[in-house]
């Protein structure tokens, strides 16, 4: 059994969709508009369909998820690929109509989003350090902006030292009493290595 899938849009119109989908000698059409990208009701109905036809075992060919594009199937990475993983789940198999895949066992279209997925979040993280390596490189600061400036941490330093109650310099400075703590440890570290 083959089954067609489409989500309409301005840029797929559903009559564009639809012909394509009949082209391809689809039995049953289910089509979900842009507002259902979340829930997508239709294409639970069609998985549904399409998974009870394969567990009844009628044909020895696997039963096929048509659509015209992937984009008409999710739009997120992650999103299409828990949609794929479903399939792979219950043994349907993809075909995409614009790309020319044609039949194919979900199981290998996971695999290559899954490596995608990867090189996406592996890229991300490479592309953040070398942004720090370089913003270190031009003397910016990376990361949080200290909230006492030099002046302002030796005149509370000053005032815990006379005798002052932490709570209360912490209060006149504006910060936290852990964060002063942090400040003052940090400072005697600095002071214990030098």
């Amino acid at each position: 059994m083959r089954a067609g899938y489409g989500q309409y849009s301005p840029r797929w119109p559903r009559p564009e969709q639809e012909t394509l989908l009949r082209r391809a000698h689809c039995a049953g059409l289910f089509f979900d508009s842009k507002d259902d990208r979340k829930q997508q009701p239709d294409l639970r109905k069609c998985i549904d369909r399409l998974a009870a036809y394969g567990a009844r075992r009628i044909s020895s060919r696997r039963p096929t998820l048509v659509v015209c594009s992937l984009d008409r199937l999710a739009s997120s990475i992650d999103r299409l690929t828990d949609i794929v993983c479903e399939l792979a789940e219950k043994r349907i198999a993809i075909e995409i109509i614009r790309d020319g895949i044609g039949g194919r066992s979900a199981d290998d279209l996971l695999h290559v989003l899954l490596l995608i997925r990867t090189f996406r979040k592996e890229n991300i993280a490479d592309k953040t350090q070398r942004g720090v390596v370089v913003a270190d490189k031009r003397g910016r600061l990376t990361g949080r902006p200290p909230k006492l400036t030099e002046k302002q941490l030796e005149s509370a330093l000053g005032l815990i030292a006379k005798g002052r109650a932490i709570a209360d310099v912490a209060k006149e400075a504006g910060v936290s009493v852990p964060t002063l703590y942090r400040y003052r440890v940090a400072r005697e570290r600095s002071n214990r290595t030098s």
